[in-house]
């Protein structure tokens, strides 16, 4: 399998950021398969430019508070 088709499996489950995914990767498959930040949003780039992912941003009011 390759990292395009983990990002796109995790990706079916609900929309995420970057960020979450990076996280979620290493959660699930991280022991297995590494794969740090800069390939997984490298990847993400890619398939944003192949147009198989789109950009959705959050809604006023719905981003999280910065700490």
């Amino acid at each position: 399998m390759s990292l395009r088709y983990a990002l796109l499996g995790l990706l079916s489950e609900h929309p995420q950021s970057g960020w979450d995914l990076s996280r979620k990767f290493s959660e699930t498959l991280g022991a297995v398969w590494p794969a740090g930040q800069v390939q997984i949003h490298g990847e993400l780039r890619r398939r944003y430019a192949a147009e198989l992912l789109s950009v959705r941003r959050p809604a006023l009011g719905d981003e999280p508070s910065a700490r």
